[in-house]
């Protein structure tokens, strides 16, 4: 496997669940530089702690993706400071579970912000640095943006909405080196996760019984890890 080492690395949802679970193995794995992108400074510092005990130089950052002013901002903040960027691993995410019939526009409109409007936004103003380094991108979806069930239309169709993204992207930047890579995680024993077993009335969550975020980040890590010319575009776990 090539090594990760010097690379410089920028993670959404760095403050739990996988997005938590990638910034340690990336540390882990040798990664010199990690950006985490969060809205809880606290639990960022105290990731951050634990992966400077890697030897990974960490910044944290607090923006708050559902606000494209906010990101716009901290795209030009950190390309007026760094000139280096090889991984962009798009994690950050939310979900609100309804029927259309009760579903609002507002429910709407902040998943698809979140979870497809940010992606975009970070991966088109960031792209410059990532074609530079023929670096990689990775768009941590869901088994929601294969296939949408009863009462997951409105997050659903953010998740396809990525895959589409990812999908289209990776043929423009091929030639330019860069890799982009989809996974798409089955129910995995997060923060999140309990939270859908509340809105699906669900008193049986057992985190034992579900995917590990731990099992999402050492896939993303294999996958990163290959040569070059090596590029695995979609992957999907499950239990």
């Amino acid at each position: 496997m090539f090594e990760l080492k010097h690379k410089c690395a920028l993670i959404t949802g760095a403050s739990s669940g996988i997005g938590k679970a990638i910034a340690l193995d990336l540390a882990k794995a040798g990664v010199a530089e990690l950006h985490l992108l969060g809205r809880n400074q606290e639990r960022l510092d105290k990731i951050a702690t634990e992966a400077n005990g890697y030897d990974a130089q960490c910044h944290t950052h607090v923006v708050e993706l559902s606000d494209s002013n906010a990101i716009g901002t901290f795209c030009n903040v950190f390309q007026a400071q760094h000139t280096n960027l090889d991984l962009l691993i798009h994690s950050a995410g939310v979900v609100k579970l309804d029927t259309l019939e009760d579903s609002t526009i507002e429910d709407l409109d902040w998943q698809y912000a979140i979870n497809l409007r940010a992606p975009f936004q970070l991966s088109q103003a960031l792209l410059p640095l990532i074609k530079q380094n023929k670096g990689d991108i990775v768009f941590i979806n869901s088994g929601a943006g294969l296939t949408a069930h009863p009462t997951w239309s409105q997050y659903a169709a953010t998740k396809h909405g990525l895959k589409a993204l990812a999908d289209s992207l990776r043929g423009e930047v091929k030639k330019d080196g860069v890799r982009v890579i989809s996974i798409y995680p089955g129910r995995t024993a997060t923060s999140m996760q309990e939270q859908v077993y509340d809105m699906e009335n669900r008193d049986d969550y057992d985190p034992e019984s579900l995917i590990q975020a731990t099992d999402i980040s050492k896939q993303v890590i294999t996958t990163l890890s290959l040569s070059d010319p090596a590029t695995v575009t979609d992957v999907r776990v499950s239990t």
